[in-house]
């Protein structure tokens, strides 16, 4: 998808652009979106083994829209 496409698409959707830092640039747009929200939803459960967190880490990056 090229640019163009991607700023329709998130025009369309109504979502807000998030600046590229120069502090972190190897960090992409996704990252940005993904890890927050990651965050937010594995700090509730209290995790007793770390496969515990790799299923619920897989279940979360699942349920996000392929669209």
């Amino acid at each position: 998808m090229d640019k163009q496409k991607h700023k329709q698409f998130l025009a369309v959707k109504n979502m807000a652009v998030a600046p590229k830092s120069s502090d972190w640039p190897d960090l992409s747009l996704c990252d940005i979106f993904l890890f927050p929200r990651m965050k937010l939803l594995l700090q509730r459960p209290s995790f007793q083994h770390v496969p515990e967190i790799q299923k619920q880490s897989l279940a979360i990056l699942h349920e996000i829209p392929k669209s």
